[in-house]
């Protein structure tokens, strides 16, 4: 349990950018500001270096993860095998909530035409994290789903510099309707092609190729 909430109190951090990408800090330094103490911190360090997040330095202490381009690249390729190929292994009664985004989708496309706010920048990242997760969740493959959710860690840091800015929320949110139009009338080749062209783009945005959002 100790180890768990280490393992959290990281993430935690890390995505509130209280931690960042590249960073080096003592060991001591990591207990100081997560407020956990040092055995089971070492634990969720071990586990978080096996997942890519942090590299441990013996007798010197921890630094997180570099953003650099085999980063991007590595966590890109890997979102590409997984969600791509998941337009294709959709169970036959396809995704129960797949209305339900999409109509979660549009609407967010439908409110940038008029007005971007940073409601509708957050209403904007959670709507493409429900498309991006639910659909992974819908193949019903929990080692599939525990893959991905190590991938999207490693996305997220990427994005922790890259958010969403107001020209980018409607082009985003119209991919995803794209992507969402194919599924709901079954054709998976036409979702598959859509979304690799999707995540084409924000992999080019990710390496500076166009600014926004990974």
């Amino acid at each position: 349990m100790l180890r768990e909430n280490a393992y959290a109190a990281f993430k935690e951090s890390l995505f509130a950018e209280q931690l960042h990408p590249g960073q080096f800090l003592s060991i001591q330094e990591l207990c100081d500001g997560l407020n956990v103490s040092i055995s089971p911190l070492r634990d969720a360090l071990r586990q978080l270096e096996s997942e890519g997040l942090v590299e441990l330095l013996p007798k010197k202490g921890v630094r997180i993860a570099k953003v650099d381009r085999d980063f991007i690249t590595n966590a890109f390729q890997v979102r590409r095998f997984l969600e791509v190929q998941a337009c294709y292994e959709l169970k036959d009664n396809g995704w129960p909530e797949l209305q339900e985004i999409r109509n979660w989708t549009k609407s967010v496309a439908v409110r940038a035409e008029t007005n971007i706010d940073e409601i509708l920048l957050q209403d904007a990242y959670k709507a493409d994290w429900a498309f991006h997760d639910g659909l992974i969740a819908a193949i019903g493959n929990d080692l599939l789903t525990q893959i991905h959710g190590r991938n999207s860690d490693k996305v997220r840091m990427v994005r922790l510099n890259r958010r969403f800015i107001a020209s980018r929320v409607l082009p985003a949110m119209q991919e995803h309707l794209k992507i969402l139009d194919a599924l709901i009338v079954d054709d998976r080749a036409a979702a598959a092609a859509a979304l690799n062209e999707h995540l084409c783009i924000s992999e080019a945005r990710a390496l500076g190729k166009e600014p926004g959002l990974a």
